[in-house]
């Protein structure tokens, strides 16, 4: 590789980090599809299966509610990735934390709404000519790929939040945070930053 391709020298780290900062919102985004394609096969459903009672089990309280929560997570999820993917949109990609905090939270409120749509279907949605066994296999690796959740995504969170700039309001305000080498490596137990290496273009 020529030497003159060679680009942020020390900081080829940093320069990884912020080419990740979107997989948080479209990890996010897909989520909210994921959750979204069990809620409403499941909700379709429950209107027409009756378990052997005389209607259908939508018109239970106990599946009325579990439905309730699964449509307000999914809402919140969705309003919550949008604001990210805006957030990076507006300054540039610099979003570390909060396209980190969609990634995390919608992940796993994805999971739970998954899960929970299973328990109204019972074993039902273990039958694979229903999706929803799908749905489960494919929830459980959000929190698991593209860095993790508690592997490194919280960890960006967390390196952010501890620098002495943080301004806890601006995500609320969509004020810029830029993100520089003292904000990472929280939790690795070292007393600098890490350090990078080179970056070189092709």
């Amino acid at each position: 590789m020529p030497e003159e391709n060679v680009f942020a020298v020390g900081d080829g780290d940093l320069i990884i980090s912020k080419a990740f900062t979107w997989s948080g919102p479209v990890a996010a985004i897909a989520a909210v599809g994921v959750a979204r394609s069990a809620y409403e096969y499941v909700l379709k459903w429950s209107k027409t299966y009756t378990a052997g009672g005389s209607k259908p089990i939508l018109n239970h309280q106990a599946v009325g509610y579990a439905m309730a929560d699964v449509a307000m997570k999914i809402e919140a999820c969705r309003a919550f990735s949008w604001k990210a993917a805006h957030y990076l949109d507006l300054h540039d990609s610099e979003g570390h934390a909060i396209g980190a905090m969609s990634k995390v939270l919608c992940g796993e409120l994805m999971t739970s709404s998954v899960f929970k749509a299973m328990q109204i279907m019972g074993v039902n949605s273990l039958d694979r000519k229903h999706p929803i066994e799908r749905y489960m296999r494919e929830s459980m690796v959000f929190p698991l790929y593209d860095a993790g959740n508690l592997g490194m995504q919280v960890r960006k969170i967390w390196g952010v939040m501890l620098d002495d700039s943080f301004d806890p309001r601006a995500f609320a305000q969509s004020d810029p945070i830029v993100f520089t080498k003292d904000m990472e490596g929280a939790g690795l137990g070292m007393d600098e930053p890490v350090r990078g290496g080179l970056m070189a273009a092709e």
